[in-house]
Formats: structure tokens, sequence, C-alpha cells
């Protein structure tokens, strides 16, 4: 057995955007191409790599209209849409602004809103839209910020008035995110479709406790999250804790428990609050459970197991992976967390000196890197082999260590980075002299002067 130390190597990456159905051309957009005061139309923009498509800009206009009359707020939002819709953007991304949108126009109904936090909310909209687009382009973007901070320079109407219908109906969409409950034989059917209720149940028969619930909660959680960017840690704390208290004991709905959950269990990792974090998401885990919310349950164990590997616990850590895994199974939009969840368990098995199971893993992993469309980023390929060769040199067996080894190089060489290359022809030079290959050791020694 080799005494080699085991440093695992592990890359993120997410889903790519699917296609668009309607795409067409072939020709890439640089983010200086992007104006904000000007109508784009049929330009798209691809992801650098591989050229897989993320969307296409159709229009990022600022709002030009009778000086001297006043923008209304709904002209805003509407604009707001039409960007997203022509970007592109992802179904993450969307919800998160569609949200944002949803708030300010909640607030802006109120008796006497806050320009402020509405002028505020549109450029944290603007920098999630800018988020997307600097991760197609793989470049920092400012483009839709720009955007914002020109449309707020203009006399917008920041008081709108909303009818009790219109009200309702804004609140019951976020309801209609946010409700999980699985839906029993008992229920009516009407009850599987909330958009089907919001075209149908008139405003005077909605529980009005039932709306002002749901619009204390939703105030709370803005308020924690704008506490939080202010670094207002424990106010912020304090504020998703008073949201969650609200909604368990008046509401009854598992799948919002385990959102305010999760959001305070990431706030308590970031804040090093490790125990506190632990059990936010294990209490996230039962609610997304509860709710047959099997996606966000795992990547809410994903997290979990994160955690416990960042603090050594790898036993916890192995149990939350494989379960991530047993979850995946039954949920196919899993497939990128599957494949990320492997990457680690293999590392961690290895750590534990079970390299047998490690190289099922990584074997496993490395079969499903072209599997369900999925396509894989190349540094996350050179990790995942490298990872397999040093289980393969742990268990003495040089002949497999260096084929995997040769796979991760070529890798790191076709991905253009030199400090992951650099760090494998060492690695590969100890398993050379380890096998007393020494003449082939030479040789990558001399490989590694050149560079």
């Amino acid at each position: 057995m080799s005494s080699t130390v085991y440093m695992p190597l592990i890359t993120s990456f997410k889903r790519k955007q699917p296609f668009p159905a309607n795409s067409v051309g072939n020709q890439n957009i640089q983010e200086n191409q992007l104006q904000p005061d000007s109508l784009i139309a049929d330009t798209r923009f691809y992801e650098q790599e591989n050229g897989a498509q993320v969307g296409s800009v159709k229009t990022l206009q600022s709002l030009q209209r009778n000086p001297n009359e006043k923008v209304p707020l709904s002209a805003v939002i509407n604009d707001f849409n039409n960007t997203m819709d022509a970007l592109g953007v992802d179904n993450s991304i969307q919800k998160e602004v569609a949200h944002y949108l949803t708030t300010v126009q909640l607030h802006a109904s109120s008796e006497a809103p806050s320009e402020a936090y509405i002028r505020q909310t549109l450029k944290i909209s603007g920098k999630t839209l800018d988020r997307f687009i600097a991760t197609a382009l793989k470049k920092p973007s400012s483009v839709v910020s720009d955007w914002v901070e020109a449309m707020l320079g203009q006399d917008i109407q920041f008081r709108s008035d909303l009818s009790p219908a219109e009200r309702n109906a804004l609140l019951l969409h976020e309801i209609e995110i946010e409700r999980t409950e699985p839906v029993t034989q008992t229920e009516k059917p009407v009850e599987k479709n909330m958009s089907t209720r919001i075209q149908t149940v008139e405003a005077d028969k909605i529980d009005k406790s039932h709306i002002e619930i749901m619009e204390t909660i939703h105030q709370l959680t803005q308020q924690a999250r704008s506490a939080f960017q202010t670094e207002e840690t424990e106010k912020a704390l304090s504020l998703i804790d008073d949201a969650y208290q609200l909604a368990s004991v008046e509401l009854n709905n598992p799948g919002l428990n385990g959102k305010l959950k999760l959001q305070k269990a990431k706030w308590e990792e970031t804040l090093t609050k490790n125990e506190d974090a632990i059990l936010s998401y294990n209490t996230a885990v039962h609610y997304f459970d509860k709710a047959n919310l099997l996606d966000k349950k795992a990547k809410s164990m994903y997290s979990l197991a994160g955690l416990y590997e960042l603090l050594g616990n790898s036993n916890a850590a192995i149990e939350n992976y494989e379960a991530v895994l047993e979850l995946s199974t039954r949920t196919p939009s899993l497939d990128v967390l599957a494949l990320k969840s492997r990457n680690h368990l293999g590392s961690l098995y290895v750590l534990q000196k079970r390299a047998e199971a490690s190289i099922t893993v990584f074997k496993e992993a490395v079969s499903n890197f072209d599997a369900n469309g999925l396509s894989v980023p190349i540094s996350f390929k050179s990790d995942v082999y490298a990872n397999l060769a040093r289980a393969y040199q742990t268990l003495g067996l040089p002949v497999d260590a260096k084929q995997q080894y040769s796979n991760a190089i070529k890798a790191a060489k076709t991905a253009k980075d030199k400090s992951r290359y650099t760090n494998l022809l060492k690695q590969y030079a100890n398993l050379m002299v380890e096998s007393n290959q020494t003449d082939e050791a030479l040789s990558v020694l001399k490989r590694l002067q050149k560079l």
C-alpha cells in the first residue's frame, strides 16, 4: 500500500441551460455589445465553452416616455419581465427576480412605500441578472445594473394602487411557488393547480388573515435579507426566525418552513455558526421531506454534507452524500448534484481507507460525464480522473493509476489550466518514483522544468 497523502480535488459546476427551441443564428455577443440605453433585437449570446447557447437578448431599453409625466412603476416591472424573457434566464434566476419584483409591487401599494427600499430591490434584481450574464460570458457584467441606474434616473411614480383582486393574486402567486403540501385524494382537483385558483377565486372569498400572514412573512424575509447585506447579521437571523415562527404557527406550509430554515442555515454557515447551521439544515431537510420536495431535500442534504466535510466529520458527510445519490435515482433533475456528490463521496472513502468503494463511485462519475445531456466542465473531469488515479495509487495499482493520471493531465492541458497541469505532473512523477520507473519520472521532471 502507498503512504501517499491524499488531497481530493473538487471543482464546482452547474447544469447548462437547454438550447432554446426558437433559437436561430450562431453568432457570439460580447458584453460591450449589450448597451443599456438601446434596443438590441434578435441578438444571441452563448457560453464560450463548447459553444452552447445560454439565451437571447432582444431588449435592454430604458424607459422613454413623455418627460412631463411620471413613469408608472408597472412599466418598470414590465420592462424587467421583458428583459428576463429576452435573456432566457434559467428557472432559479427567474424565480429569484420574480420574487423581488412581486415584493416591489406589494410594497409600492402600501400606504407609505419607501422609495429607497424599492430602488434598492430593483438594483438587486439587476445585479441578479448581471450574475446570469457574467456566468454566460465568463467575465464580469454590469449591463443590467447600468440599465437600472439609467431607468431610476427618470421620474418614476413609486406609489401604485392595486385592486384587492390584483393584490391577492400577487400574494397567491407567491403562495403557489411556496405551496408544497402533497395533494391527497380527499382534496378537490382544483387544489392541484394554484394558477387555476388565482384565476377563479373571487377576492372576497380569499382568507384575508392568511393573505396578511403571507405578506408579513415576505416583509420579514426581505428585511432579513437587507439586514444581512448590510452586515447586520444578528438582526437578519432574528428577522428570519420571526418569519419562520409566524409561518410554522399560522400556516400549514412545510415547503415555506423548509425554505426559511434553509436560508437561515446558509447564513449561519457563512458566519461559522456551525452547530446552529447543522440544526437548521436538518430542520429544512425534515420540512422538505414532509412536503415531498425531493429536489430541495437533496440540495439541503448536499449543503449539510459539505459542512460536515469541512468540519472533518466524514461519517456524517458520507451519510448525507449517499442520501443525495439515493434521492437522485428518483429525481432526474438531480443528475448534476449526483455527479458532484460522487466526487466528494469517493474522496471521503479514500480518506477512510475504503479505496475499493471509492473506485466504484469515481468510475460511476466518469460513466455519467455525458449522461442525460450533461455538459461537464473539463476541469471537473480532470479532478475526477485525478481522484480516481489516487484511489488506484492508494491500493497499490500503479498501472491503473498511471492511466487515470494521463486522463487528468490531458484534461488539464485541454482546459489550459497551467497550475492544475503542473500539480498533476508532479503527482504523476511521484507515482513513477514509487513504481521504480525512474526514467519516466526524470522525463516528467524535465517537462516540468520547461514550464
